[in-house]
Parts: C-alpha cells; sequence; structure tokens
C-alpha cells in the first residue's frame, strides 16, 4: 500500500491598504431653458379674375349635292345551243383461240440394287460357351451358342438381384429370332436397411469468467 506524504503549505503575511478618501457632493444642474426665434410674416393669398366663358363654334355643313338618276339596262336574250347526240357502233371482237400443249410423260428406270461395300464371307458353323461363378460378388452367368453355318441356336443364364434364376433360349433362322424366358427359384429379400442413429456429440466445454480486477485504491484529499 502506498503512503501520502502531507504537504506543508508557507505562510504569507497580510498586506495594508490606504482608507478611501471622501470627496464634496456635487451640485444640482439646473438646465437653462430654450430660446426661439418669432415665425415670419407671409404675404397674403393674391385674387385672380374669374376664367371668360367660351361659346361653343356652330359648325356650317353645305347642302349635300344632286346626282342625276342611273339609267336603265334591258337584260340581254340569249337563245340556248342545240346539240346533236353523237351514235356511236359497238366494236367486234372475236375470241381468241388457244390450242392445248401436250406432254409427254416422262419415263424413268428403275435404279440399281444397293451393292454393299462390305465383303461377303461364306458361312462357317460355329459354336462356343462360357460361365462366371463368382458367389462374392454375386456375378454368376453362363452362355452357349453353336451355328451350323445357317442356324443359330443357343441359351443364356444369369442370376438376378432376387436370388432367382433366369434362362432364356433362342434361335435363329430363316423365319427370324425367337427367344423363350424361363425364372426359376423364389425371390429373396435381404435385411431391411438399418435405422439410421444420430451421432453423439461431446458437451461444449465449459470457459472461464473474465478476471476481477482490484478495486481503485482511495486517497485522502490533500491540504494545502
Amino acid at each position: 500500500m502506498n503512503t501520502v506524504t502531507p504537504i506543508s503549505v508557507p505562510s504569507y503575511p497580510s498586506s495594508s491598504y490606504p482608507s478611501t478618501p471622501s470627496y464634496n457632493q456635487a451640485s444640482a444642474y439646473t438646465p437653462a431653458p430654450p430660446s426661439y426665434s418669432p415665425a415670419p410674416a407671409y404675404k397674403s393669398t393674391p385674387s385672380y379674375n374669374p376664367a371668360p366663358a367660351y361659346k361653343p363654334a356652330v359648325p356650317v355643313y353645305k347642302p349635300a349635292p344632286s346626282y342625276k338618276q342611273a339609267p336603265a339596262y334591258s337584260s340581254p336574250a340569249y337563245s340556248a345551243p342545240s346539240y346533236s347526240a353523237p351514235s356511236y357502233s359497238a366494236p367486234s371482237y372475236s375470241a381468241p383461240s388457244y390450242s392445248a400443249p401436250s406432254y409427254s410423260s416422262p419415263s424413268y428406270s428403275a435404279p440399281a440394287p444397293y451393292k454393299s461395300q462390305e465383303p461377303e464371307y461364306p458361312a462357317k458353323p460355329y459354336n462356343f460357351e462360357y460361365s462366371v461363378n463368382d458367389y462374392q460378388t454375386g456375378d454368376v452367368k453362363s452362355q452357349a451358342e453353336y451355328s451350323d453355318g445357317k442356324n443359330v441356336k443357343g441359351y443364356y443364364s444369369l442370376i438376378e438381384a432376387d436370388g432367382t434364376k433366369r434362362i432364356v433360349e433362342y434361335t435363329a433362322d430363316e423365319y427370324g429370332f425367337n427367344a423363350v424366358v424361363k425364372k426359376e427359384g423364389t425371390p429373396s429379400y435381404g435385411a431391411a436397411a438399418p435405422a439410421y442413429k444420430a451421432p453423439a456429440y461431446s458437451a461444449a466445454p465449459a470457459y472461464q469468467s473474465a478476471s476481477a480486477y482490484p478495486v481503485a485504491l482511495a486517497y485522502p484529499t490533500p491540504a494545502y
């Protein structure tokens, strides 16, 4: 804890001043009355004779002149002209004659038969077969096919996703392609998907509150 050292204030001697002087009372002021010059004398208003009366002048007009009467004119007489209607002869037209055009039917030649650009190979008999048995991945399938050069016959099989076996037997000959589909086994489905489980999270860490600061120290007021 800090210790406050008191300060000693020096003492000063008081100063002495002379007493206030006394003055005589001022005399009362009396203003002098103002003096004005007499008002000037003005002449009286002059008298004028009344204005003369004027008579309006009467204009003298000459009599209107006399004119001779206008002469009388007789209206001229006109005879209406006579016109003879013109005569027109109707024109005569001869109808034009057209000869129908003759067209010859075009002749088309049949197009040449299409020839494939691929070379033609002679038919050859063949046969093949294969099989895959991977039970771990579920890839189980097989196929076999043979041909005598003209007709094709074969089959293929595979395991479906539901566990059944699909077998397809097919032929291809001059009548076209024909396939027969068979199915063996009973479909089975796996267990339902597991229910979703929300992950568990740990609680948020607790943080310490802000540190408390010490209260400011109170110092005594110094005396001067």
